[in-house]
């Protein structure tokens, strides 16, 4: 009988959204490869310093490996890490079409594509994108996917102004009125049901990505931001009115269960449900 190979990873968390995948574990010293696959990969180092040795194109790459460190991996690309001190990773895989929606509506982009691997770069932004898919991949409870939508474009897009396309929206723009009142007035009406980035791109013949900077530079807030916003102001009336319980309109204002609306209704107004029930004050 062939001797049991002993994993040399071990999955901590995992989560696969629309157009992302995440993937956090704990790795062994050790030989680890990685499968081409069609979509980018973004792998950062979550743990102490380890050393490292990169090998793609058969070519070794050895380094001391710090928190936060990328190594970036396009799509087909073959490589693999010789880890001599056990590591903590967080691997993003991104879709192409994913990429291609934070690419649409770009000024000026170029001719560069995501086919070299970059190892041992340093992205502040990526990181803190990184760690903020880390904790929904541990969380237990989901959060709006108009959440992780805008993660995602945010992802694709600081990916493609890092390896690829370089422009991004002028940084004065806004939405234009028309634009901003449709915006405003699908969310108010959507507000029980699910809201995504795309149909909100759609309704103002826009791109995800170039939506997604108009309207946080003409509301002063990212578009999930408000969505949770207007959700629990809706929640905050409902449960002031007494005619509904707290569960009901937690689900009334497009939350997921009570638990949820608690946690986000105490970051904005810093009250829970059942004190809003029992001050009953003017909304």
């Amino acid at each position: 009988m062939k001797p049991i190979r002993e994993p040399l990873s071990v999955p901590i968390a995992k989560a696969h959204w629309r157009g992302l995948e995440t993937l956090v574990e704990e790795c062994y010293p050790g030989l680890h490869e990685s499968a081409p696959r069609a979509e980018p990969r973004l792998l950062f180092h979550l743990g102490a310093p380890a050393r490292v040795t990169c090998r793609h194109d058969n070519v070794g790459h050895p380094r001391l490996r710090s928190c936060g460190d990328l190594d970036f991996l396009p799509p087909w690309s073959s490589v693999s890490w010789d880890d001599h001190d056990p590591t903590s990773t967080i691997s993003i895989w991104i879709s192409p079409s994913l990429l291609a929606t934070a690419a649409q509506g770009r000024a000026r982009p170029d001719k560069r594509r995501l086919n070299e691997p970059k190892i041992g770069q340093r992205d502040a932004r990526l990181f803190q994108i990184a760690l903020l898919l880390k904790v929904e991949a541990e969380a237990d409870d989901p959060s709006d996917p108009l959440f992780i939508d805008s993660i995602g474009v945010a992802l694709a897009t600081r990916l493609l102004d890092q390896y690829g396309a370089t422009e991004t929206p002028a940084i004065r723009s806004k939405l234009s009125k028309p634009r901003l009142r449709l915006t405003l007035d699908y969310i108010e009406n959507h507000l029980d049901g699910e809201i995504r980035l795309a149909k909100l791109a759609e309704l103002t013949k826009l791109s995800p990505s170039h939506f997604r900077v108009l309207f946080r530079q003409t509301t002063y807030r990212p578009v999930h931001q408000y969505v949770m916003e207007r959700r629990v102001r809706r929640a905050k009336t409902l449960i002031e009115s007494g005619n509904v319980s707290i569960i009901q309109a937690a689900l009334e204002s497009g939350f997921c269960h009570q638990s949820h609306l608690a946690r986000c209704m105490r970051q904005v107004i810093g009250l829970t449900p059942s004190e809003v029930a029992r001050r009953k004050e003017p909304a």
